[in-house]
């Protein structure tokens, strides 16, 4: 009998060990893992898109988002670059975030003509930006970097979001 309790406590203890393992790396990654939380990096409004900022030359591996928020009371259209643990959160690097009010008010066109353009370029740990257009009527364009380690992620669209 006392053979089948030592080995049953060892069995719980082994048991707990890799609990609290599991525990402490899940908790660990929540509490460092960027993401659009509830402030917006310094924007206000709703978030109502996210843009994968991806290393081409790297396996297409994501390095961070581009979260892009919106005001519905002050027609704002707001952007943040966002590195992830891929492309080095939490670490100086080159990063960039822009957003540009288009002339055009047609989704899909190139964005060759702004209205206005805010863009906030530099090296930081997590994030950059935020940055933002007031763009009634017209449409937007997205661009952000993040470089790391040899490699630039990107992301880039055409006019999207009008209106």
């Amino acid at each position: 009998m006392h053979v089948l309790q030592a080995a049953l406590r060892r069995n719980i203890s082994k048991i707990a060990t890799r609990l609290s393992i599991i525990f402490a790396v899940t908790l660990g990654t929540l509490s460092i893992s960027p993401a659009a939380h509830a402030g917006g990096y310094g924007c206000t409004g709703s978030l109502i898109d996210t843009y994968n900022v991806i290393a081409y030359s790297d396996g297409k591996k994501v390095y961070g988002y581009h979260y892009l928020y919106y005001n519905s009371s002050t027609g704002v259209n707001c952007g943040v670059t966002v590195a992830n643990q891929t492309g080095g959160y939490g670490t100086s690097k080159p990063m960039a975030a822009e957003i540009s009010a288009c002339t055009s008010n047609r989704p899909g066109d190139l964005c060759q003509s702004v209205v206005s353009t805010d863009s906030d370029r530099g090296y930081y740990k997590s994030y950059a930006g935020p940055v933002s257009v007031k763009a009634a009527g017209r449409c937007i364009a997205i661009f952000g970097y993040i470089e790391w380690k040899g490699h630039t992620a990107f992301v880039e669209t055409n006019a999207t979001h009008c209106g």
